[in-house]
């Protein structure tokens, strides 16, 4: 039986997104904080599921864990490298409502080097169907204008860029070369400024000059789940 859901709570929601029992359960769960462990290890076990098994429905509409996450990164961004691990353990190529989802935490929380990493994973390794879409429309955002204002967020955006780029390049196997990994990283963030622009061509050009070795890959996605 599905319960009665609020109309507060539906408001919350896009059209999209399938408003369900198990929705708002997690939603009421994730505020108290201490089922937040016992919370994240269920996550684990979804994302070691999914990779050797086809990836686990929520509903109609989500795949299972999202709406752990998406709840537990709004309480705190620290939670967003978990979701982009989570994430990366789907076949995004059939998302339906995630674009939704995320939007909840980028609209929720002030742009910090957390929802950098989520944005620039959208536009790489969690691309999907929707995810230049998105990133776009990000970009059009006054809070991520003014953000992007200053230089040092901007080095910290291709910093993000790059580091998500030579994931991409692993995952994909060989399947595309540097030249096509990192053109692709760095297409829906034309038109930043001219001074990221002119960063972006030169980050472009060294990434396949000096590839394999331009930076390190911080696989931190892959081991405590915790940027460095």
């Amino acid at each position: 039986m599905e319960l009665k859901l609020p109309k507060a709570f539906k408001q919350k929601f896009s059209r999209a997104k399938s408003l369900t029992s198990e929705l708002l359960f997690f939603e009421i769960l994730s505020q108290q904080n201490n089922f937040d462990e016992a919370l994240e290890k269920l996550c684990t076990a979804i994302i070691d599921f999914n990779r050797s098994h086809h990836p686990l429905w929520s509903d109609r509409s989500t795949f299972l864990g999202i709406n752990i996450l998406i709840p537990l990164s709004l309480k705190s961004d620290k939670y967003i490298p978990s979701l982009i691990h989570l994430l990366n353990s789907i076949h995004l190529d059939r998302e339906m409502a995630l674009s939704s989802d995320l939007d909840r935490l980028f609209n929720h929380h002030p742009w910090t080097p957390y929802t950098i990493e989520l944005l620039t994973a959208r536009a790489t390794i969690l691309k999907g169907k929707h995810g230049t879409k998105q990133v776009k429309q990000q970009l059009q955002t006054r809070s991520l204008q003014d953000f992007l204002e200053t230089e040092t967020n901007q080095n910290l955006l291709l910093e993000k860029l790059t580091e998500y780029a030579l994931l991409h390049y692993s995952e994909l196997g060989g399947e595309f070369n540097p030249e096509e990994v990192i053109t692709h990283a760095l297409k829906p963030f034309k038109g930043i400024s001219e001074v990221f622009s002119y960063k972006s061509k030169f980050l472009r050009q060294s990434f396949i000059e000096h590839f394999p070795n331009y930076l390190p890959c911080h696989s931190h996605l892959f081991n405590d789940h915790h940027p460095r």
